[in-house]
C-alpha cells in the first residue's frame, strides 16, 4: 500500500497525534483549553490550529497544491508569529508531523509500504517547514514595521508636546 493511502487511512489518528504535540508547546492550561474547547468563538486559536493542520495533511496526501499549502501554513504560522515563540518553536511544529506519521504507521512502514516512500513524504514535510519559515519571517517583519511606525508616531507626538511646553509657551507678548 502506498504511503499516501496509509496516511489517508489513518488521517484522524495522525492529526490527533500531531495536534497533541502542537498543543504541548503551549502552557499546560492553554493546551488543555485549546484541546478540549471546540467552540470556534470561545477557542479561536485551537479551532484555527486544528482546521489548518487537518488541511495540511489533506493537501499533502492529495498532491501538494502550493496555494492550499500556503493558505493553511499561513493561518498557523501567523498565529504563532505573534505569540511568545522563538522562530524554531513557531516553525518547528511542522516537523512534528513526521513524528506523528512515523508513530501512527510504525507497524505498516516495514510491511505495507516502502521506506523510500516514507522518505519522499518526509521531504514534502521538510518543504512545508521552509515555507513556514518564510511565512514566519513575513509576519515578524510586518510586526516590526507596525511597532516602528507606532514608535515614530509616539515620538512625533512627544516632540509636539515638548514644543508646546517650550520656554516661551504661555508667555504673552
Amino acid at each position: 500500500m502506498a504511503i499516501e493511502a496509509l496516511i489517508e487511512k489513518h488521517r484522524q489518528e495522525i492529526l490527533a497525534r500531531w495536534m497533541d504535540t502542537i498543543l504541548s508547546t503551549y502552557s499546560e492550561q492553554a493546551s488543555a483549553f485549546f484541546g478540549k474547547q471546540k467552540n470556534q468563538f470561545s477557542n479561536p486559536v485551537g479551532t484555527r490550529l486544528g482546521k489548518n493542520a487537518a488541511g495540511l495533511i489533506e493537501a499533502l496526501v492529495g498532491g501538494m497544491e502550493t496555494d492550499v499549502i500556503h493558505h493553511h501554513l499561513d493561518e498557523i504560522i501567523q498565529l504563532r508569529s505573534v505569540q511568545e515563540f522563538s522562530p524554531s518553536e513557531a516553525v518547528g511544529i511542522v516537523f512534528y508531523l513526521k513524528k506523528a506519521v512515523r508513530e501512527t504507521l510504525a507497524e505498516s512502514i516495514g510491511t505495507d509500504c516502502r521506506f523510500e516512500e516514507l522518505l519522499a513524504f518526509e521531504t514534502k514535510i521538510d518543504k512545508l517547514a521552509l515555507y513556514a519559515f518564510d511565512i514566519f519571517m513575513k509576519y515578524k517583519e510586518k510586526l516590526l514595521e507596525i511597532q516602528t511606525n507606532e514608535l515614530k508616531r509616539m515620538s512625533k507626538k512627544l516632540i509636539e508636546r515638548m514644543n508646546d511646553m517650550g520656554p516661551f509657551s504661555g508667555v504673552q507678548s
